[in-house]
């Protein structure tokens, strides 16, 4: 038990020497944006002499917001985003973080408009409504904006708020194409993570258990790729010395020539998977989102099949196990795979417009440019 305390001790003191110090004098600003991750999406709406961010992560701790706890003898961290809120004494604070279940507890320390934002993909795997176990009380926001009514319902079962439907927030802002247009023909949306086989990701289950079945399914794109000549490129979430571009080389045969676009700062993804003729993925919310755009989507959800893993799956909270451009199962077939890639080659525009529309109306929307956000901020 000793040796456990001196660990805990340890840990802490190593937090702090880590920690970058600002001595920034905070102002007040009519907004904030709780968690710096994704929020330069935001400033699409907001102005910046108008909004502070709040850094959620302990990236930057600031020095007088530290002091404060010290004064008041509140020594935890979460009177320090406490004491931070308070200072800027926003009128509306902004999340694209929807799963820190914090975020929904502020109104009980500080007053004011919050308004969450679903930025991605939602299951029950180490997700929000995982957190049902725990028994939140209390939870509240004036709205959270989601892909669809059916997510709603969940987050309603969770928080005491207003549901609005809007799709993705960053796939409904107005972007302006710059620079030359490139189309391609098949293209491939990785979900690799730099992660070793070994690892324990849920109970015994390890990475390796996860990812085994996506071989299979790269094989058989292989094969469809150089029977019929279609060019394929992989859009990445990192770049080569992640391992990422090997991890596709080794998978894929050997003389499949395919393109690897790697990630990199100004990257403009939604552009790239815009201009592709076909598109496959297996669960990414980058899938959904240009599903949602009108775009040929494959999504094979090759997943284990033992929840709360299997959450992922194509079209959760109502998983279906097959149709016609998509898959859940762990053994797919390669009569399987060209089942649905056939279908998205040969499918009649009407008729993939009123399936599109299906699935628009269904499971994610599309408001472009956020004009309900926009309703709430104005």
């Amino acid at each position: 038990m000793l040796n456990l305390k001196k660990h805990q001790v340890f840990k802490k003191i190593l937090t702090l020497i880590r920690l970058r110090i600002s001595f920034r004098i905070l102002k007040e600003k009519k907004f904030l944006i709780f968690d710096a991750e994704e929020s330069s999406h935001l400033f699409n709406y907001l102005k910046k002499n108008e909004t502070e961010i709040l850094n959620t992560r302990k990236e930057i701790i600031n020095f007088w917001i530290l002091l404060k706890c010290f004064f008041n003898f509140k020594l935890s961290y979460k009177y320090y985003l406490i004491f931070y809120i308070k200072t800027i004494k926003p009128k509306i604070i902004i999340t694209l973080i929807d799963n820190n279940l914090f975020f929904y507890e502020i109104k009980k320390f500080y007053q004011c408009k919050t308004l969450s934002i679903q930025r991605g993909l939602r299951t029950e795997y180490n997700d929000i409504f995982s957190s049902y176990q725990e028994e939140k009380k209390d939870l509240s926001c004036d709205a959270i904006f989601v892909w669809n009514e059916k997510l709603g319902k969940k987050y309603e079962n969770l928080i005491k708020t207003k549901i609005e439907f809007i799709g993705s927030f960053v796939n409904n802002i107005e972007k302006k194409i710059e620079g030359e247009i490139i189309k391609r023909d098949i293209l491939y949306i990785s979900t690799f993570r730099p992660n070793k086989d070994e690892k324990k990701i849920f109970k015994n289950l390890t990475w390796y258990d996860f990812i085994k079945n996506e071989p299979s399914l790269l094989k058989y794109l292989s094969n469809y790729c150089k029977k019929f000549n279609r060019k394929l490129s992989v859009i990445g979430r990192y770049d080569e010395s992640n391992g990422e571009k090997d991890f596709f080389s080794k998978n894929f045969d050997n003389d499949l020539s395919f393109e690897y676009v790697k990630n990199y700062n100004q990257r403009d993804t939604y552009n790239i998977c815009s201009n592709a003729n076909l598109i496959i993925t297996i669960d990414s919310t980058l899938g959904y989102e240009m599903l949602a755009r009108g775009k040929k989507v494959a999504f094979f959800g090759l997943r284990p099949n033992l929840y709360p893993l299997n959450t992922r799956n194509f079209l959760y909270p109502e998983i279906s196990k097959k149709g016609k451009f998509w898959i859940n199962t762990e053994r797919l077939s390669e009569n399987e795979f060209l089942e649905i890639i056939n279908y998205l080659n040969t499918v009649k525009e009407n008729d993939w417009h009123e399936e599109h529309n299906y699935i628009k109306k269904n499971y994610i929307s599309i408001d472009e440019g956020n004009n309900k956000f926009l309703n709430y901020i104005n």
